[in-house]
């Protein structure tokens, strides 16, 4: 039986971390200025972070919290 450890990108596990022990990433989706984005992957944390200091409200959407069936299938 083969084991896969899958966590998601709020987790902030160092890459080095991930790759030594073949820990998947799953990216959670930031909703901001009414567009959707993949955590790590088409926005950076320092993005994110800048809009919260400019008074935006940027928000993980709940529905998109549980790893997608997409992202699943390809690990």
């Amino acid at each position: 039986m083969n084991v896969q450890i899958v966590i998601d990108s709020a987790s902030d596990l160092p890459k080095d971390i991930q790759e030594q022990y073949h820990i998947e990433s799953v990216p959670l989706i930031v909703h901001l200025d009414d567009e959707d984005y993949l955590d790590g992957e088409t926005i950076e944390s320092k993005t994110v972070y800048q809009a919260m200091r400019d008074g935006k409200s940027p928000k993980q959407l709940k529905q998109h919290l549980t790893p997608s069936k997409k992202f699943l299938v390809n690990m």
